[in-house]
């Protein structure tokens, strides 16, 4: 089957189609059964798998080989890892890392398929103070407030997200307290 430009659909014994200009479900089926699955670079499909011409998952390389590049793509001869980029939450309000990130996590967020994650143990020498102790930047703040119940010592404490990026601990479920806050999996999406 080949697409004439303005004209439609030609069947491979070269009959046109002329209902709406769309191959029948026969067309379809041969054209599928009798594409080129991993013999090139132009091929119609690729298998998952290690050769030149199959698609990857995951970690993958671009060889340029005889592939051609996708506008508005980067260039061959570029990798995509998987690795996660993990950004340092800026901590204020006399909020500090603890233990400073010897034995726990650093807090940080990342930003992975349009969520942003949270990691990392946090702690205040006052263990009952509320308030601002992050704000996120641009592009890594929520569309609208959330609201999260996260792990401290001896319970739990109340976080309120802004859309501005501020990060707040509302209040303390008794008997948690500030001597540590947990900030791993917290997780929200930054589109509507």
């Amino acid at each position: 089957m080949t697409v004439v430009p303005g004209q439609g659909y030609l069947s491979s014994a070269g009959g046109r189609n002329t209902k709406k200009d769309r191959p029948d479900a026969r067309e379809v089926a041969e054209f599928h059964v009798n594409a080129d699955t991993d013999g090139s670079p132009k091929a119609l499909h690729h298998t998952l798998g290690p050769g030149p011409n199959q698609a990857a998952v995951g970690n993958h390389t671009h060889d340029a080989g005889a592939s051609s590049g996708l506008t508005g793509y980067a260039a061959a001869n570029h990798t995509h890892p998987l690795t996660i980029v993990w950004n340092t939450l800026v901590l204020s309000g006399g909020w500090t890392a603890y233990d400073a990130g010897v034995n726990w996590d650093i807090p940080g967020y990342s930003l992975e398929n349009q969520r942003i994650f949270f990691r990392g143990l946090m702690k205040h020498a006052t263990v009952t103070t509320v308030g601002t102790f992050a704000t996120l930047p641009a592009g890594s703040r929520p569309n609208k407030t959330q609201t999260y119940n996260f792990a401290c010592s001896g319970g739990m404490c109340r976080v309120d997200i802004l859309n501005t990026g501020v990060m707040t601990i509302s209040s303390y479920i008794s008997p948690g307290t500030g001597a540590f806050i947990s900030l791993s999996g917290v997780n929200f999406s930054i589109v509507p």
